[in-house]
């Protein structure tokens, strides 16, 4: 008989899966809901004038107070179950100080529905409590820091972040959550005893495959193919807080982090009525959603607040002048501040998630020979400003990123070395970010040469270059093509990046590159192999005066002189767009785009706008046009444009 209502049970839970899908395919419009964003501002120390943007809401802060407007945005977040989006952001640290700037999150003006099916996180790889997580969710317990160096930005937006994003996330199948409060006992007139949650806040989702799973009698038996006790220990393993969850008395409710007085985190794992009882809500939201689009009235609005609160870091900067003291300092962590260059034998090693601030103060540090001047790895935060690395002859690279996180400001790198900057995540947990602001890098071999952990971390090796100048003798920008080591998202931002043979050389399938009011140069100006390339309003350059013809390698390139190279020889899908009015393809003696071959199914340009020194027409889509005497693309006045 069990067998028997787990069949049943499983089939009619099918059928109402495909039910569901009907409706939600059936019009995204029927599903759309308004979520607004609030920002608070809050100052825990003095702030210089600082601005906070997000999606169309500016706030703007000076010290000692708060002054300012509002501007209310006409195009709120549409969403809908199985939505995720960006909360778009802007924050300028225009201080000559350090700035840390901490997002909690409250939805507390929700309804209790919705305050369980939207969650906020920042999408960054990391480690709590010695569980490696794929995210932050983002609440009233937990926050997330960014950190800006003076005069820097903070930008959050879905063409151009250098940092981690801030998302938010509707559940498709609220399936169960993770919720801070406490359980007490209600026993009505028939003497049946209820279960009554007081809940303060809902954390994060639980989820798991539905279309896979088994209920016996109404409730979860089987997850992703596992008994349920195995599904929770895994959870359990992942999901960064503290001790084992363990079952707490009533069905479906474990003790997570509970107190002796029953207060503190539990998980909730929904039974099959509740899940069929949030499809219905769901299905309803979405009905009201479309009548009210039907009528010219407003649709519900749900209020999410974050909180930003910024804190100055002043000059509490510990002084060293040996490499020794250098090594212990960074050690320990917190601010530390040269105050004489260094000459070292062996090379700086960051690791055990140590976190560190290095002022060099103008000073130099000189690496050894025949290894990197400073390794970063096992999930570390370094960051450094203010002076200058140099390798000497021999050094291996002088700066080796794997899992951690790098961020450079007005640094100079020169010098001998295999490469100035070499990102190697494959076997690592945790997606490095490397962050060059204002900086200069002079390098023999690559400026950044970089190896993603292929598909082992959901997100990407992030390599973000603003306002910098790259210099190479090789080649400035350069991926491994290697599928284990795809997974890189590289962002150029008002930069010039110049590479002998290339400036950006990317063979990786899985891939981003976006080139952002910069220019870039190369014998071959950008060559692209795999991945997503978007050139927006910027100049690239192939500077070849003897190109040569195109051909498939094993390895690297043909010199072809173009400016934007596409060669599909490794059957990786290629998603190529240049847009913006400022946007320059320029050759010198080749083609401005070039395909290679020209009717390969794997390539897929885009040009929407821009100059271009040879006649694309034939890359063209509809809807766009080439002007011979101009050289520019421009939108066909009146025709319906992708």
């Amino acid at each position: 008989m069990q067998r028997l209502l787990q069949r049943s049970q499983k089939q009619n839970k099918a059928l109402q899966t495909i039910h569901k899908r009907v409706l939600i395919h059936a019009g995204i419009a029927l599903w759309t809901i308004i979520v607004t964003i609030a920002l608070i501002f809050g100052m825990s120390a003095a702030w210089y004038t600082n601005v906070l943007q997000t999606s169309g809401l500016q706030f703007q802060a000076e010290a000692w107070g708060f002054n300012g407007k509002v501007l209310v945005t006409d195009a709120p977040t549409e969403a809908g179950p199985g939505d995720t989006g960006i909360v778009g952001l802007t924050v300028t640290n225009s201080s000559d100080d350090l700035l840390y700037v901490a997002v909690n999150l409250s939805k507390t003006q929700m309804t209790v529905p919705m305050q369980q099916r939207l969650y906020f996180y920042v999408d960054i790889a990391t480690e709590s409590n010695g569980e490696s997580l794929d995210r932050v969710y983002i609440n009233t317990q937990k926050s997330y820091t960014y950190s800006l160096l003076a005069h820097s930005e903070l930008v959050l937006t879905e063409k151009r972040s250098n940092d981690a994003m801030l998302k938010w996330q509707w559940v498709y199948d609220m399936e169960g959550y993770y919720f801070l409060g406490s359980l007490m006992e209600t026993t009505d007139s028939a003497g049946n005893v209820t279960v009554v949650p007081t809940v303060e806040d809902y954390l994060r989702p639980v989820e798991y495959d539905l279309d896979t799973a088994i209920f016996s009698d109404g409730f979860l038996t089987e997850a992703n193919g596992k008994p349920l006790d195995q599904f929770v220990k895994e959870l359990s393993e992942t999901d960064g807080y503290a001790g084992d969850i363990t079952p707490g008395q009533w069905q479906g409710y474990y003790k997570v982090d509970v107190d002796e007085n029953g207060y503190g985190i539990w998980m909730y794992i929904c039974n099959w009525a509740e899940i069929q009882q949030a499809t219905i809500y769901d299905t309803q939201l979405g009905k009201t959603a479309a009548q009210a689009i039907e009528n010219g009235t407003e649709r519900e609005n749900y209020l999410a607040r974050l909180t930003f609160t910024g804190q100055v870091s002043h000059n509490d900067f510990k002084e060293v002048s040996t490499a020794e003291e250098f090594i212990a300092a960074l050690n320990e962590g917190g601010m530390i501040k040269l105050s004489h260059g260094l000459e070292l034998s062996e090379p700086i090693v960051v690791n055990g998630g140590a976190k560190a601030v290095v002022d060099l103060a103008g000073c130099t540090i000189t690496g050894p020979s025949n290894n990197s001047t400073l390794v970063i790895n096992d999930g570390s935060e370094l960051m450094v400003m203010n002076g200058s690395l140099v390798g000497t002859d021999g050094t291996q690279d002088v700066i080796t990123v794997s899992g951690s996180s790098l961020t450079l400001s007005g640094v100079n790198i020169t010098g001998e070395s295999d490469d100035a900057i070499y990102v190697v995540d494959q076997g690592s947990s945790v997606d490095s970010c490397v962050r060059i602001f204002n900086s200069e890098i002079t390098a023999s071999s690559c400026a950044v040469y970089m190896r993603g952990n292929g598909s082992s971390q959901d997100g990407y090796t992030q390599v973000i270059i603003e306002n910098s100048t790259l210099t190479s003798d090789y080649m400035a920008v350069l991926g491994n093509g290697t599928q284990r080591y795809w997974g890189t998202d590289v962002q150029i931002y008002q930069s010039t990046i110049h590479g002998y043979y290339a400036a950006v050389y990317q063979p990786q399938g899985d891939s981003i590159t976006r080139i952002t009011e910069s220019t870039v140069s190369g014998l071959t100006g950008v060559v692209i192999k795999g991945g997503d390339l978007v050139v927006a309003d910027s100049t690239v350059m192939g500077t070849s005066e003897q190109p040569e013809n195109p051909t498939y390698l094993g390895s690297g390139f043909s010199d072809t002189g173009d400016g934007i190279y596409i060669e599909c020889g490794y059957a990786n899908t290629i998603h190529v767009t240049v847009e913006g009015e400022f946007s320059n393809i320029i050759s010198k003696k080749a083609q401005a785009v070039r395909v290679f071959e020209p009717d390969s199914v794997y390539a897929n340009v885009f040009l929407k706008g821009g100059a271009y020194s040879s006649d694309v027409t034939h890359l063209l889509r509809e809807g766009y046009s080439y002007d011979a005497s101009s050289g520019i693309v421009s939108a066909v006045k009146g025709a319906s444009n992708e």
